[in-house]
């Protein structure tokens, strides 16, 4: 069955799959530890009939590859820090305006905080996020850069093409160091 079948939207689809793969591995590890693999079997696929290639932001003369893909190979992700303002996710009162307590469930519906400003005052690098999302930090390359490149030997006005998934042994399976945050090494900013 090709990825195509006909679907104009096939595309589209694919790499929200993809997208979807990718999350469910950063948020469980261990649980969805296939994800890993699928999520490089279909952007092998994806790869090899559509093909991948990086968009470019004129205002900021860089290129960017967002695939979700390479979030999988983080081994440290983003944590923002700052003050914030919230209500309640069950009556909408400001914080500390009400009784509902976050986590408890009322009539059916779990209680959070739902936040409405956020004023970040830094970013820190950490292993583990508490959303583990934060994973998906994409590193933007200058013109210089990717003409540096081997690998991206670019005609004018070409872009970037990822094989990231075509060669990557990701297909085979999640590595133990890929589900274990405690068998990463130390951070970048720690030397």
């Amino acid at each position: 069955m090709s990825i195509r079948d006909g679907d104009p939207d096939a595309e589209a689809k694919a790499r929200a799959a993809l997208e979807l793969l990718v999350d469910a591995f950063l948020i469980d590890r261990r649980a969805n530890r296939d994800c890993f693999a699928r999520a490089h079997v279909l952007g092998m696929r994806i790869s090899r009939t559509f093909g991948c290639r990086d968009s470019f932001d004129p205002d900021q003369d860089h290129y960017v590859n967002a695939c979700g893909v390479l979030a999988l190979h983080n081994r440290f992700g983003l944590s923002p820090g700052g003050p914030t303002v919230g209500c309640c996710s069950i009556c909408g009162a400001g914080d500390f305006e009400c009784d509902h307590v976050p986590g408890r469930t009322y009539n059916g519906a779990i209680c959070h905080r739902v936040v409405t400003e956020f004023d970040v005052r830094e970013i820190s690098l950490v292993r583990v996020p508490r959303d583990p999302r934060c994973f998906r930090i994409m590193r933007p390359r200058t013109r210089t850069e990717v003409e540096a490149t081997p690998d991206d030997q670019l005609a004018p006005g070409e872009l970037p093409v990822c094989r990231h998934c075509e060669g990557c042994s990701g297909r085979f399976g999640a590595r133990d160091d890929d589900l274990d945050p405690s068998r990463w090494g130390r951070l970048p900013a720690e030397g």
